[in-house]
């Protein structure tokens, strides 16, 4: 009973203190203008404007962002597990995008262990689900029902509910098929997940429970379809063992939830947070794991066909970050490849890892080193507002505060033109680019009329008439590129060049 108490408190302490285009003009060679950066770092590729939210004695772990009230400015939602508390930071309009003022607070009865949101009652508007602690054996989850209209932020508990057990983190996804948000609970000391079937008729939120026995200590889980079936899928981790399991989504009915366990991963140790998501091009979600003590990063490539059974291999990827204790991912860069931001707890900073991936092969160089304040918990990073800009989102619990970095790299925009060349940014003398043969049948050459020296690789994406991409590619060289294209049915397309310092330029592609 003592060694219970004491993994209940080591849990209970670890997860507290971490809570944490339209393409159809022509072929485009998009190259990006790279901006003097504003916050001090290593590299002037990742730019951030930095501005702070402070509230005293607040210690914010985890956060996200969510038009609340559809008004078209993001929310910030974060935990104050100190204060038993939920925040909601309201966008509000700014000079240039939108700033937050703390707007409304929810108040529980224990310490927030964790919580998400989620359209609980079916009325395309964002709740939230808090999972908290109890004095006695069970946590309890709280949903408190989302009452606001335009420029109006108001929430509305409706529903209180016990775990079968001490539980330290929840996530809301559809897992049935069936259109409605179901709920996903990690019961640690019975060492299984609970779901709890949403059976909502007319507004009236209602759930049938199930569980699935595990044999191990969850701690925290992520949801994400691994296998384009377009069905939700688990990795869940096992802190006490340094593993992941992957648990595939089997359900076949509405009302009748079911995985079973396709592969597991051995991390590095202490893995508090994982992302899942297509780190190399391919289409199919990798995962990386942050790991503790470790001070370390642990990346897995997605290795299954798609509608397949999902498997992972070791990417073998050596990134160190001192006490890392958060992942998330998003292309910072506009190169259609996703960066990775890190939270160093140890050294109150963001880490950004460039992704220089191609197809089947991971690759990453740590890049940016953003001091944020005292001991970070928790990233984020989201599209906000009308200009959907992706932007970070930090908080830093000692400091009481969290930070938004807003990302001051431009977006790309297609300009079409009917003449295939290049010129840089800066004025220099403009690059010929020949792409041959054109109508093509099974490969294609493009060819530059200098080797010219590039800040980064050539992402070459091929597109089809209908906007979909069916060929991405990444080239290191600077003056030939060769490309096999015997997969593409006969048709019209778009080839789409991307690399950092050019001016954007178009062209088709007939392939017989």
């Amino acid at each position: 009973m003592k060694r219970h108490t004491r993994l209940n408190q080591k849990f209970m302490n670890i997860n507290l203190r971490l809570l944490r285009s339209h393409v159809l003009t022509g072929i485009c060679i998009a190259f990006l203008l790279n901006i003097p950066h504003i916050l001090q770092g290593q590299s002037n590729q990742f730019s951030f404007d930095a501005t702070t939210y402070r509230w005293p004695n607040s210690s914010p772990g985890k956060l996200v962002s969510s038009d609340l009230d559809n008004d078209t400015k993001d929310e910030i939602i974060v935990s104050s597990p100190k204060q038993k508390k939920i925040y909601v930071w309201e966008g509000i309009p700014a000079n240039e995008g939108q700033s937050w003022t703390m707007k409304d607070s929810i108040s529980l009865d224990g310490r927030v262990l964790s919580f998400c949101i989620g359209d609980m009652d079916g009325d395309s508007k964002e709740d939230i689900i808090t999972l908290s602690n109890k004095k006695g054996y069970n946590s309890i989850i709280g949903i408190f029902l989302n009452r606001s209209t335009p420029g109006s932020i108001k929430f509305e508990k409706k529903y209180s509910i016990e775990t079968n057990g001490s539980a330290y983190y929840i996530a809301a996804a559809d897992l049935d098929g069936d259109k409605k948000t179901d709920l996903i609970v990690a019961d640690f000391e019975k060492k299984s997940l609970t779901f709890l079937g949403n059976s909502t008729d007319k507004g009236m939120v209602n759930f049938s429970r199930s569980s699935r026995d595990l044999g191990i200590r969850p701690n925290y889980f992520v949801v994400k379809d691994i296998n384009g079936d377009k069905r939700p899928d688990l990795i869940i981790s096992d802190y006490d063992k340094n593993t992941l399991f992957v648990l595939q989504n089997s359900t076949s009915l509405p009302g009748q939830i079911s995985f079973t366990q396709v592969d597991k991963l051995n991390t590095g140790s202490g893995p508090v947070d994982c992302l899942v998501e297509d780190l190399d091009g391919d289409k199919m979600p990798d995962i990386a794991v942050a790991n503790l003590f470790d001070n370390s990063l642990s990346i897995y490539m997605n290795t299954s066909s798609p509608n397949s059974q999902a498997h992972f291999a070791e990417a073998k990827v050596e990134i160190s970050v001192k006490s890392p204790s958060s992942l998330a991912a998003g292309d910072l860069d506009n190169d259609g490849m996703p960066e990775i931001a890190v939270s160093s707890e140890k050294d109150n900073n963001t880490v950004i890892l460039k992704n220089y991936s191609s197809l089947h092969n991971i690759s990453f160089e740590k890049i940016r080193e953003i001091p944020v304040g005292s001991a970070p918990q928790h990233v984020y990073m989201k599209e906000m507002g009308k200009t959907k800009q992706l932007n970070l989102v930090v908080s830093n619990s000692y400091s009481d505060n969290f930070l938004v970095l807003k990302n001051l790299h431009p977006k790309e925009s297609l300009s079409p033109v009917d003449t295939i060349s290049i010129s840089k940014q800066d004025g220099s003398k403009t690059e010929k680019i020949s792409l041959y043969p054109n109508p093509a049948k099974s490969v294609i050459h493009i060819s530059f009329s200098s080797p010219v020296k590039r800040s980064g690789d050539i992402l070459v994406s091929i597109i089809n008439a209908l906007g979909q991409e069916m060929i991405r590619e990444r080239h290191s060289v600077s003056n030939l590129i060769t490309m096999d294209i015997s997969k593409l049915t006969t048709g019209f397309y778009w080839v789409h060049l991307s690399s950092s310092g050019y001016h954007i330029k178009t062209i088709g592609l007939a392939v017989e």
